[in-house]
């Protein structure tokens, strides 16, 4: 996974929270790149971002099938697609953990449409703790997280591999969206 990184502020090697941000399906980390050097983000003193690329050919975060199976059904997604690159975002996730003295409070998740869904993901299923926080901008849950509501608690905790009440989540989805109806 290509992974490109930036500080804000004068001192580029000191930071106190890390942000990584996962792009949408069919795009690049050097998207986000590009809005950072445009300064959409404003200022960023003590703050690192993360900007990896999709190992995928296409640079999708996973595998989809257009077979006529709906968006929550396990049957339209090839599920080791899903699982290894949330392996690999998690693995990302341990190293800038590292970086700021372990603390995970520090490290947040974000992403956009197929980067959003995969940061439900690894928050949910593929870390066994709380991460500062999960940004989900234009995203709606993947299999297994799709399968959790309506069961009862001990089979939606099937699926998860972290269910504390500490996460801290955002949530941003356009009014018009017609995927996401919340």
């Amino acid at each position: 996974m290509d992974v490109i990184s930036v500080t804000g502020g004068h001192n580029k090697s000191s930071y106190e929270k890390v942000v990584i941000m996962l792009h949408g399906g069919g795009g690049s980390g050097s998207d986000w790149r590009y809005q950072y050097n445009a300064g959409w983000f404003g200022n960023l003193t003590g703050f690192k971002y993360v900007f990896p690329t999709s190992p995928l050919a296409g640079h999708v975060w996973y595998v989809s099938f257009k077979n006529g199976c709906g968006l929550a059904d396990d049957c339209a997604y090839n599920i080791s697609s899903i699982q290894d690159t949330g392996s690999r975002i998690a693995t990302l996730i341990a190293h800038e953990k590292q970086l700021v003295g372990g603390d995970k409070s520090k490290v947040f998740l974000a992403g956009f449409s197929e980067g959003a869904q995969m940061t439900g993901y690894v928050q949910l299923a593929k870390l066994d703790y709380a991460l500062g926080g999960a940004i989900v901008m234009d995203g709606f849950p993947l299999p297994p997280l799709c399968d959790m509501p309506g069961h009862p608690q001990g089979d939606a905790r099937k699926n998860a591999t972290y269910y504390g009440t500490d996460m801290r989540w955002m949530i941003w989805h356009g009014d018009d969206d017609q995927i996401c109806d919340v």
